[in-house]
């Protein structure tokens, strides 16, 4: 049997090979689909990144300047985080009139998918991730309430309640959903940090980016 005969039979082969994996992931793909649940869940911030390259002078500029000096995903500094994109933009111009550069940086997801869990666990996650965005909700305004000129005791209560609420999530979910009720002990225990005497801002939107940070990789377990 010459080579040449028996490489065409090899082109074949590995053809036929190749185009059967081909219908078999996309087969599989499909099922994988059919048995995921979608949910639309949009949810989108906006974090305020300080414009310096180096992000060890980076964070010690957005220090000294007031803002959260978050590391986000060893890539940017973030000074604070927004609901609204108008909102941070306000603050990008009034800053950049000052003479600081600032840029804006979309973080969000889109929807999740369920793979093959029952009705009942879908709810419980769902439960659990809407009851941490509230709470992270509370504290991003927190943060700007007290920046308006609110009191400091009005703050400190809500502070207290929200950090009740957040041990309170840690426990109920210890079992069914440890990354989630790890992430709420951590916040809870950097919220406790901060209800002394005086609170400040900048200690509201550390602890908000690093909600949000921590918020959405549990949301991107749920990615395709």
């Amino acid at each position: 049997m010459s080579a040449f005969f028996l490489r065409k039979i090899f082109i074949k082969i590995s053809g036929i090979l190749i185009a059967s994996f081909f219908v078999f992931s996309c087969v599989f793909y499909g099922y994988f689909l059919s048995r995921s649940k979608l949910v639309d869940y949009q949810t989108t911030y906006y974090l305020l990144v300080c414009g310096e390259t180096n992000i060890e002078v980076g964070a010690e500029f957005v220090k000294l300047e007031g803002g959260a000096a978050y590391l986000w995903e060893d890539k940017y500094v973030v000074a604070s985080i927004y609901k609204k994109e108008e909102d941070a933009e306000s603050v990008r111009l009034a800053l950049k009139q000052r003479g600081k550069e600032y840029t804006i940086q979309t973080v969000c997801v889109e929807n999740l998918y369920f793979k093959g869990e029952k009705k009942k666990k879908q709810d419980m996650y769902l439960s659990a991730l809407n009851s941490f965005r509230g709470c992270l909700d509370v504290i991003m305004g927190c943060a700007s309430n007290l920046d308006a000129g609110q009191p400091q005791e009005r703050i400190k209560r809500i502070l207290t309640s929200t950090h009740s609420q957040l041990k309170y999530l840690s426990s109920q979910y210890t079992e069914e959903y440890l990354s989630f009720s790890r992430l709420c002990e951590n916040i809870a225990r950097d919220l406790q940090g901060v209800e002394g005497e005086v609170v400040y801002s900048s200690d509201l939107r550390y602890i908000s980016c690093a909600m949000a940070d921590g918020y959405l990789q549990l949301c991107k377990q749920f990615a395709l």
